[in-house]
């Protein structure tokens, strides 16, 4: 039980870890919870986010730089 709830109780909600990587300038940031049908709940979470890439000016076409 002490294992358990030590992990449990550094956890952040997903909607505020979404948040933090927008913060942190991610885009399309996403957490998907997995094994919701295990006897433990959810043992996974999956994050999918996007970093876009800054170092082309803003409005250059793709594929070419500068």
């Amino acid at each position: 039980m002490e294992g358990w709830a030590g992990c449990v109780a550094g956890a952040m909600r997903a909607e505020e870890y979404v948040s933090k990587l927008t913060a942190a300038g991610f885009a399309n940031a996403q957490v998907r919870l997995g094994d919701a049908n295990s006897p433990q709940g959810f043992t996974s979470a999956y994050v999918e986010a996007e970093k876009p890439d800054t170092s082309k000016p803003a409005g250059a076409p793709p594929g070419r730089c500068c």
